[in-house]
């Protein structure tokens, strides 16, 4: 009877015990063995979906890069964390079991700790590097242009850098709880400004980059035709001539006097040149004239990048004062773009072709344009 009962029984029998876990799928045994290890089975989990990601379209990857840092990165650190305050209690519980005195012996009373006042603590060390990153975090915030908010890199970095100030924020407040250090008001406000900035980094991450900006109709309907040759005309002449010359400073294209010609009218892009070396790209522009002096132009851009095609579109002023021409730029959607104010320029025209040379940080930009008679 009682063999029967045994048979009939599985969980009495431990060699059915052992044998169940072998029917289990592969991923429930891997869920059952993380399931004290919640944020490190969190961890696989993104890294399942990142490998999905990454099997169907590696372009799309780009797109999830924040979910390495939110969903793979983070819980792996929390799980680190966690269990290093584990060890750390069962060491101290080991401690504390080896100074308990023998069972016969008489415990002698430990004296009465004596309170620590907290004005004596020194300050937590976490909590001044937490804040040290997050004054390097404003100084770059203060730094960083409309346009930058955009590259997903420089956000990564943030995010990155506000989770480090963070957890050190994090760890100052343990300190503070077990009088250890002080500086409980600097650690919460260091942990509330980090929160905030990694929440505006995610934000910015899954923010849309802005919609370039569309040239008009003229300046869409150009296109690009063959390279130009240069005209035997005398004009034209001067105008390769000032191409052919040395690079020049600002100094030196301040004191340049051009000749005032009409320069209203729609343009092809010949030659663009950054430094003396040439950069092969297609491109509009149209000038009008606002006043007597002032000239308002709109340029568009496209060539080939790594990406594919890459356009860029600009507009400002070209601005005659007391025989010199500068040049502003008052929009773009280049991701790298500020406003510098007026550029002097060396301005070469004849009315058919036009030629720009100005210096952008040191460096000699020029431009050859032709105008386009259709």
């Amino acid at each position: 009877m009682n063999a029967k009962s045994e048979q009939s029984n599985p969980q009495s029998n431990p060699q059915s015990n052992q044998e169940a876990p072998r029917e289990h799928p592969a991923m429930g045994q891997i869920v059952g063995y993380l399931k004290d290890y919640p944020f490190l089975l969190i961890t696989i989990a993104g890294l399942l979906i990142l490998s999905g990601i990454l099997i169907f379209d590696l372009e799309k990857l780009k797109e999830f890069k924040w979910l390495i840092y939110g969903v793979v990165l983070v819980p792996l650190v929390i799980q680190f964390f966690i269990e290093y305050q584990k060890i750390a209690a069962r060491r101290a519980a080991e401690r504390g079991v080896t100074a308990a005195p023998p069972a016969g012996a008489v415990p002698t009373p430990a004296p009465m700790p004596i309170p620590v006042p907290a004005s004596a603590l020194p300050v937590s060390t976490k909590a001044l590097w937490s804040l040290a990153l997050l004054i390097m975090i404003l100084l770059a915030l203060n730094e960083t242009s409309a346009e930058e908010f955009h590259d997903s890199d420089l956000m990564l970095g943030y995010l990155v850098f506000a989770g480090t100030a963070g957890v050190l924020a994090w760890l100052a407040l343990g300190d503070v709880k077990q009088q250890r250090a002080r500086g409980k008001v600097l650690a919460v406000t260091n942990l509330v400004f980090a929160t905030l900035v990694a929440l505006s980094a995610i934000g910015w991450l899954m923010e849309v980059d802005p919609v370039p900006m569309t040239p008009s109709a003229d300046v869409q309907s150009i296109e690009q035709p063959q390279i130009w040759t240069a005209q035997t005309s005398k004009s034209s002449e001067n105008t390769v001539a000032a191409a052919a010359a040395p690079p020049v400073s600002n100094a030196a294209l301040a004191n340049a006097a051009p000749a005032a010609v009409a320069l209203a009218g729609q343009y092809i892009l010949r030659d663009f040149t950054v430094g003396g070396m040439p950069i092969p790209l297609n491109g509009a522009l149209s000038i009008s004239r606002a006043s007597s002096d002032t000239y308002q132009w709109q340029a568009h851009y496209a060539g080939q990048g790594f990406e594919g095609v890459q356009t860029e579109s600009s507009n400002g002023q070209f601005i005659r004062r007391n025989g010199l021409w500068y040049q502003r730029v008052t929009q773009s959607d280049a991701v790298d773009w500020e406003d510098t104010g007026e550029i002097p320029m060396l301005m070469a025209h004849d009315g058919a072709n036009l030629q720009l040379r100005y210096s952008n940080d040191g460096t000699e930009i020029v431009t050859t344009w032709q105008r386009d008679v259709e």
